[in-house]
């Protein structure tokens, strides 16, 4: 399983690592500190079986992280250290848990449950991405001149936009090597935006690099404005009960994972409710879209997103059909071991509906303290596992805690099992072109992906 950052109040977790056996005596507890540090190992009768783990960091094996497999129940049954390669092994009992503390300044542990023994978890990033950035070339884009009425002007090959300070200058950009088609050629879009920021006009055309390898720098002169644009709209129809506004935004891949963004659109959801798009008919790649719904001023709130290249036009969306059930409530109960509090959440409908589970604790103003844990779908309440005494700088005490909670589910998997096993990369950062694929999820709280 490989599980990707999750982003919570801006904080991203990516961790990786491998083991060596526990060592033979841990020290008993320090006062106060409550039954979540170990000091006896219990004993678990049950099958056992290997359980492989490997901690990466955008593709680089990370050593020296804690981990920690637990039964069923969450009591501890063996630890271990991450090696050079970010990898290790360790019986564990089906059903168990696998806790993986990592962090510097932050401390951060992630809990996957429900392992079973044969297992592989893979935590944090196994590729590289840094390297996809790396550029290759500036391109100094001139605009066509001033567009009438236009507020403002923006330049895009394939990853945001960046604003034209002065429409008759050349403005520098850097060519990341990921933009690239053949080796050579990449896309370059100009967009003229009204006072609102809806584009008024655009120009768009395809720059070849430089063949003088002592000269970076490619001149790119766009062609005349053009109004050719290709409307899109999202019909969103039957909003579920308090569900009150909604934004969206619709992009068109580029090789792949890059994405020409069209402008934001927001509106409130008081019954039926269009959000129209502008997209510049010369782009070509699969259609994408992400809405974004909230619940009035509660912290709940809903995301549902598909990419496809046969999008309509006019899509429409029946939110009863389309969105999961809502969370909410998400509560944190100390119980007899403060150490091992329980958080509990309510689900308005069939949480089977979804893949996953996911819960997360922070505590300490700064939260410099922050727990994961992935579960099925339909578990109603998850209690923290033991952690052992070598541990203890990472358990959470007497210290007050915030609770959010989500429930994740996508086409591209087939249920817990499979996001155990394959992780949540894709569902964090967005599927990139291929197979009409659709990503949801319903959230309260301070977590998002």
């Amino acid at each position: 399983m490989r599980l990707w950052p999750l982003v919570l109040g801006g904080a991203a977790l990516a961790v990786g690592m491998a083991f060596v056996l526990a060592p033979p005596h841990v020290k008993p507890p320090r006062p106060g500190e409550g039954a979540n540090v170990l000091d006896a190992r219990p004993a678990y009768a049950g099958p056992m079986g290997k359980v492989n783990v490997a901690v990466f960091d955008d593709g680089a094996p990370l050593a020296g992280r804690h981990i920690v497999f637990q039964d069923g129940a969450g009591a501890v049954v063996a630890e271990a250290t991450s090696g050079d390669d970010g990898k290790a092994s360790a019986d564990a009992p089906a059903g168990g848990m696998v806790t993986v503390a990592y962090g510097n300044s932050v401390y951060q542990l992630i809990t996957v449950t429900g392992v079973q023994p044969g297992d592989d978890i893979v935590i944090g990033e196994t590729e590289d991405e840094g390297g996809a950035a790396r550029v290759v070339s500036t391109a100094r884009v001139k605009l066509p001149g001033a567009y009438p009425k236009a507020a403002r002007y923006t330049v895009s090959l394939g990853v945001g936009a960046t604003e034209v300070p002065r429409v008759a200058d050349p403005l520098p950009l850097p060519v990341a090597k990921r933009f690239l088609v053949d080796e050579k050629k990449f896309r370059v879009l100009g967009e003229a935006l009204d006072e609102k920021g809806a584009p008024a006009a655009y120009a768009f055309d395809w720059a070849n690099l430089s063949t003088n390898a002592a000269r970076r720098d490619v001149d790119v002169r766009l062609p005349a404005w053009s109004r050719t644009f290709r409307e899109f709209t999202l019909a969103l129809s039957a909003p579920t009960e308090g569900l009150t506004a909604v934004e969206g935004q619709v992009s068109v891949l580029a090789n792949e994972r890059d994405r020409f963004e069209r402008p934001r659109q927001s509106a409130s959801m008081a019954g039926p409710t269009p959000l129209r798009f502008l997209i510049p008919k010369a782009l070509e790649g699969d259609t994408v879209y992400r809405l974004e719904f909230s619940y009035g001023a509660s912290p709940d709130k809903a995301m549902l997103a598909r990419s496809d290249k046969a999008l309509s036009d006019t899509t429409r969306i029946d939110l009863r059909e389309a969105l999961l059930p809502r969370i909410s409530l998400a509560t944190v109960e100390a119980g007899a071991d403060v150490a091992r509090p329980t958080v509990r959440y309510r689900v308005a409908g069939d949480a089977s509906q979804a893949d996953a589970a996911i819960v997360r604790l922070a505590w300490h103003d700064a939260r410099e303290h922050l727990w994961t844990i992935l579960a099925p779908p339909a578990t109603p309440e998850i209690q923290l596992p033991q952690l052992p005494a070598s541990l203890k700088d990472w358990i959470p005490g007497r210290t007050p805690l915030s609770a959010a909670a989500a429930l994740v589910e996508a086409s591209f998997y087939k249920g817990y099992d499979d996001i155990r096993h394959e992780g949540l990369t894709e569902f964090i950062e967005d599927p990139e072109s291929g197979e009409p694929r659709t990503w949801r999820y319903s959230a309260t709280g301070d977590i998002s992906f």
